[in-house]
């Protein structure tokens, strides 16, 4: 409630005499974080949760917002974290999302473009796999895969920027009609 009506620093001294009482709560200590990030103590929020994750090394919750602290300016401390959830967590298809996420911000892409096809596989992440996939492929200017990838995003929040890409590349590609035709479809 402290933190929702804005008292940030009330709230962490609260959060800071529960996890004197009970220093291994989960919630606490993800609130305890969340909080040291909103009052723009970002490496201190970071270095709590890296220091928590000695003693609560199993705890999923944590390494991944530990991850995402990590990603805003140690991409490479996200990779890695990412790669210690997948490898406990091997078919959690959000995880390698995320990480494929990651591998494209560190230029290991052949690594995205593994991760990606797998989760095409997956009928929940296929659209937004497919796209990343085109996208790469529109980076390596492979117009085939381009066309493959960007035509089997079919539903979701990447369907749209999708098609404008697909209609985009058939344009500056000679393909004006054919990229007409598929828009009004």
């Amino acid at each position: 409630l402290l933190r929702q009506q804005g008292q940030f620093l009330t709230a962490l001294a609260t959060v800071d005499e529960l996890l004197e009482q009970a220093p291994a709560k989960e919630s606490a200590i993800m609130l305890k974080a969340q909080l040291l990030h909103q009052l723009g103590k970002k490496q201190e929020a970071t270095k709590f949760l890296g220091t928590v994750l000695d003693g609560l090394a199993d705890s999923k919750r944590l390494r991944l917002q530990y991850a995402r602290f990590l990603a805003e300016d140690d991409l490479l401390g996200a990779y890695q974290q990412l790669n210690t959830l997948i490898a406990q967590y091997p078919h959690d298809a959000e995880l390698a999302y995320t990480l494929a996420l990651v591998c494209r911000g560190l230029n290991k892409n052949e690594e995205a473009r593994e991760l990606y096809t797998q989760l095409s596989k997956n009928p929940n992440m296929a659209s937004a796999a497919h796209y990343e996939l085109g996208q790469l492929a529109e980076e390596e200017n492979n117009g085939d895969a381009v066309l493959l990838h960007y035509r089997a995003v079919r539903n979701g929040p990447k369907f749209l920027p999708a098609v404008v890409k697909l209609g985009r590349f058939m344009a500056d590609n000679g393909q004006l009609s054919s990229a007409q035709l598929y828009m009004g479809q």
